[in-house]
């Protein structure tokens, strides 16, 4: 009885080590994945600022900077377009018939009024620049001290404002005379009949709207959202941020990037079968022929031939037995079950990133395929940790290493540089105090030349001007 109740209590102490196991893995897996993420995306042009064709007129834009750029003028720097002089009125007919443009000389107004087929532009001795085109639907796009309101309507097909979803924003008015349109590529005005200076640049325009939310976007360049902006500042143990240049001139690094590329394709059709100890087994080999072709010298590998079986056979995986690994040879040629093999030719075109993001997601699927319930007997259990140890030392160990010895050497390089500062900023502080001390001893030394100078001028003259011992003056 007290055996049974032993067996049950290691078979729970198995689980729950096999639990921790998967979970620990899963944790480094992430956090190791996330640092390179970090040194990946930082500086590589990704952006949090919104597309170009994110924005339209039906969203309210408020910036700090002043674009009233819609038209030009002649009095106060303020622009008038179709307005009336004073009492005259101009009618504008938006079926393409007429179009008549004035100048008003009312210096603190500008104001655009479109109606109808006919429409009569008036001053309403507004401060603010304002263009109405009546209808229903009210867009407004302000910035300080601008104010440009548009509506739309739909009679006679005369006045339209037109959202184009192709990257593109548009306000159009459909005649044939004068015609405003507001694009991504700029702010212009094209007229036939009357004369209306362009806009200013339509490019410096996006800029400042840009400028306003802390973006400089280049006309018609679309930008995608970075999706892994919150770990752009991942330091590795809340220390140090790994640049991407750390991670690719490290010669270390480099010389197994082959060997994780081999060993993620082979791990790949193993996450397909089923789990229990036959997976357990399949892992063990593989590591077994990961290790005899990438990590052993010469001398090993030779002595592991010298053991390896004839031929490949069939193995039963039974859970009461040792989960045994062995190279197989046929003839003098070692064969592998499970490892598949590159020519080192296509090491140089691997990209390290690439790389290590895909190992990395295939690991996490691995061990999420572990399954306590079926690899909690004695022999599979050993092959497991087996596994673990195998890939902790190969992968997770030497990347946590690596990546240790470039924050000291980040560190030293940071601690090298704050004691020069700090030295040449002393150098400089005493060079400071040893000119403020010369100047004092040069200024105490001219004084006290002045002062027996004076002192020995008094004492000549009173030698001089006294007379008969008692201090009497005479002519």
């Amino acid at each position: 009885m007290d055996a049974i109740v032993t067996k049950m209590e290691e078979t729970l102490e198995r689980k729950k080590s096999i639990t921790n196991i998967v979970e620990k893995r899963t944790m480094v897996i992430d956090y190791i994945r996330r640092i390179h993420e970090a040194a990946y995306y930082v500086n590589s042009g990704f952006s949090n600022t919104p597309s170009i064709s994110s924005l339209s007129l039906n969203d309210t834009i408020t910036t700090t900077t002043t674009t009233t750029t819609t038209s030009t003028t002649n009095n106060n720097n303020n622009n008038n377009i179709n307005n009336i002089n004073n009492n005259n009125i101009n009618n504008i007919n938006n079926n393409g018939s007429n179009g008549n443009s004035g100048n008003n000389n009312n210096n603190n107004s500008n104001n655009i009024t479109a109606q109808g087929n006919n429409s009569n532009n008036s001053n309403n001795s507004n401060i603010n620049n304002k263009l109405n085109i009546n209808g229903n639907n009210n867009n407004n796009n302000n910035s300080s001290g601008t104010n440009v309101s548009s509506t739309t309507t739909n009679n006679n097909n005369n006045n339209n404002i037109n959202n184009n979803n192709n990257n593109n924003n548009n306000i159009t008015t459909s005649t044939s005379t004068n015609n405003i349109t507001a694009s991504t590529s700029g702010l212009s005005t094209s007229t036939s009949v009357s004369s209306i200076s362009s806009l200013n640049n339509s490019s410096n325009n996006l800029n400042k709207l840009y400028s306003g939310a802390g973006a400089m976007v280049a006309v018609g360049q679309h930008i995608e959202p970075n999706p892994y902006s919150n770990q752009q500042n991942m330091h590795w143990m809340n220390v140090t941020m790994i640049q991407r240049q750390d991670f690719e001139k490290s010669q270390e690094i480099q010389k197994r990037l082959l060997g994780w590329f081999c060993l993620g394709f082979s791990l790949a059709p193993l996450i397909a079968t089923d789990k229990g100890p036959a997976y357990i087994r399949s892992l063990v080999q593989l590591m077994e022929e990961y290790d005899y072709h990438f990590e052993l010298g010469s001398a090993m590998q030779g002595v592991k031939v010298l053991l390896s079986k004839k031929q490949p056979t069939h193995t039963v995986v039974n859970e009461n037995e040792h989960i045994k690994s062995k190279i197989v040879k046929i003839g003098t040629t070692v064969v592998y079950e499970f490892l598949k093999i590159f020519n080192i030719s296509i090491a140089k075109d691997l990209d390290y990133f690439q790389v290590v993001f895909s190992l990395l997601e295939i690991l996490e699927q691995i061990y999420k395929k572990i399954d306590k319930e079926t690899c909690s007997s004695k022999y599979v259990y050993e092959a497991l940790l087996k596994v673990d140890s195998r890939l902790k030392h190969n992968i997770f160990g030497f990347l946590s290493k690596e990546i240790d010895k470039m924050s000291m050497a980040i560190i030293k390089e940071q601690l090298d540089f704050t004691l020069l500062c700090t030295s040449i900023k002393d150098k400089d502080i005493q060079q400071h105090l040893n000119i403020q001390s010369k100047l004092a001893n040069s200024l105490n030394i001219s004084q006290n030349g002045n002062n027996s100078t004076g002192s020995s001028g008094i004492k000549d003259k009173e030698s001089l001007t006294n007379t008969n011992g008692n201090g009497s003056f005479s002519d």
